[in-house]
């Protein structure tokens, strides 16, 4: 089980989301058998430390922290969340010593590919679909968020690909090292083209969040040659995409369908909606219910996203 789908992570992440931090704390040090020993001793100390950030005990988050790099964890010192950090002693020592954690363990991308049943039968369309830059950031997690059977039942073959940039024990991102991320999407997409019977011009990236945020720089900066982009809830606008890029991309013919909740408004995907009407982009923004997350009737929306990009459902 993954430190995101752990029942004691989503009863930590509920408390913060109700605004009771406190009661946060004291759940993030409850056991929780789902999880072996070492996941545990992470997990426990991780969100003690966001749960203490909520609470602005910076002091304790920052002890909280250590101690898990100090035993050779890697942990997301670049979170928002643990900016405030940065103003206190040791914080230069801290994130060298979990650099080297980082560096000392290494990942690799990882791909999970799904195909639809009438494989086979001739060039199918891709989509290469990224995880967000987070606690579900990873393969497993984000295939429950975003299942396969909305894809392949399209006659689409849709790949997970997860990063090989560490965030922290167990889950990985995107946005720190877009260079990076890109070499994972292009070798990625060069083994999948040698491996299965896929039109080359019908290719789609998409992902949520960081992972919106990467299939955006991957489209419009040509390390993937792209039919068009899903970009759920992006965390922010790559510098990639920019008034030239987007004209560029309107000229090839590109597509782009964004989405964001209702309640997380304004976001990032405003200024890329304006961006791509003042370019000539064919787009679509779709706003929902909810907040920063995939859409509620996500089979709705990868109907409409199909429907935009490679014009049929």
């Amino acid at each position: 089980m993954s430190l995101y789908s752990s029942p004691r992570t989503q009863k930590v992440l509920a408390l913060l989301g109700a605004g009771r931090p406190a009661d946060a704390l004291k759940a993030a040090s409850e056991a929780d058998r789902s999880m072996g020993v070492a996941d545990d001793r992470y997990a426990r100390g991780y969100l003690e430390a966001v749960a203490l950030s909520a609470l602005g005990e910076w002091e304790r988050c920052f002890a909280a922290l250590a101690s898990l790099i100090e035993d050779g964890y890697p942990c997301p010192l670049h979170f928002s969340r643990f900016r405030p950090l940065e103003d206190l002693p040791g914080f230069s020592e801290l994130k060298s010593a979990n650099e080297r954690n980082i560096a000392r363990l290494g990942a690799r991308p990882a791909c999970q590919v799904h195909l639809p049943d009438r494989a086979g039968e001739g060039p199918m369309p891709l989509l290469l679909a990224l995880h967000g830059d987070g606690l579900d950031g990873t393969i497993e997690d984000f295939r429950g968020q975003w299942g396969p059977r909305e894809v392949v039942d399209r006659g689409c073959i849709m790949a997970y690909l997860q990063s090989s940039q560490i965030l922290g024990h167990g889950f990985y991102g995107w946005m720190r090292d877009l260079e990076a991320a890109r070499r994972d999407a292009r070798d990625c997409v060069r083994d999948l083209l040698s491996q299965y019977s896929i039109d080359r011009d019908r290719i789609i990236v998409g992902g949520f969040s960081g992972g919106a945020y990467a299939a955006l720089d991957l489209a419009f900066s040509g390390a993937v040659r792209a039919r068009g982009v899903i970009a759920m809830s992006p965390a922010a606008r790559p510098p990639s995409v920019d008034g030239d890029a987007v004209a560029k991309a309107a000229r090839s013919g590109m597509h782009a369908f964004l989405t964001e909740g209702e309640q997380a408004l304004p976001a990032p995907a405003d200024g890329l909606a304006s961006l791509f009407e003042s370019q000539g982009l064919a787009h679509r923004y779709l706003v929902h219910p909810g907040g920063h997350d995939v859409p509620v009737d996500l089979a709705g929306a990868v109907d409409e996203a199909f429907r935009i990009i490679l014009g049929r459902t």
